[in-house]
């Protein structure tokens, strides 16, 4: 009952910190841990929408938006959260730190084939300096053949389904604008 506590704490105060998020990964697992975070805010944030104008007017939205709402964005993140959270067991927070920052690489990639122009070039340039870094913390755990590169790999995943969750959202944002 002792590790609740400071579960407990760690959990309304996750607010952004990874490393709370490690603490509690440490004593439930990390299904519940992703479970009970997201439910608490997004009772919170319910609250919010429903009964003040802090987050803006409330729109409704058509069935087929609420749809792609649940199941496309719903499991999208679900997914995140579980492999995010899951990664935290095997390794450090920075690691997966680390791969999450190389989540525009993805999304670059998702973009389409390089252009000719020094834009593109940069763009490209710069995503292929971030790989070599995911690379470079990648090699050591294949090396050593022990457990952690399951931790990695686990990162390197939770990188790419946040990055399609940003894509989706960000089409999301559209739909709603318009």
């Amino acid at each position: 009952m002792s590790s609740l506590s400071p579960c407990c704490f760690a959990v309304f105060l996750w607010g952004g910190s990874n490393t709370g998020t490690k603490f509690v990964v440490g004593a439930w697992p990390p299904i519940w841990t992703g479970c009970s975070r997201f439910l608490c805010a997004g009772l919170l944030l319910l609250v919010l929408l429903r009964h003040t104008k802090w987050l803006g007017e409330r729109q409704a939205l058509d069935r087929a938006l609420r749809r792609s709402l649940w199941w496309r964005g719903g499991l999208s993140l679900a997914a995140y959260i579980v492999v995010f959270n899951s990664a935290l067991l095997f390794v450090p927070v920075s690691h997966v730190v680390v791969y999450l920052g190389a989540a525009p690489i993805w999304a670059l990639l998702w973009e389409g084939l390089p252009g000719r122009n020094w834009r593109s070039v940069r763009r490209y340039g710069a995503a292929a300096l971030a790989l070599c870094g995911v690379v470079v913390l990648f090699w050591p755990a294949l090396k050593s053949g022990g457990g952690s590169w399951y931790g990695e790999l686990l990162g390197l995943v939770a990188s790419v389904l946040w990055t399609n969750y940003g894509r989706q959202c960000a089409r999301w944002g559209q739909v709603v604008r318009s």
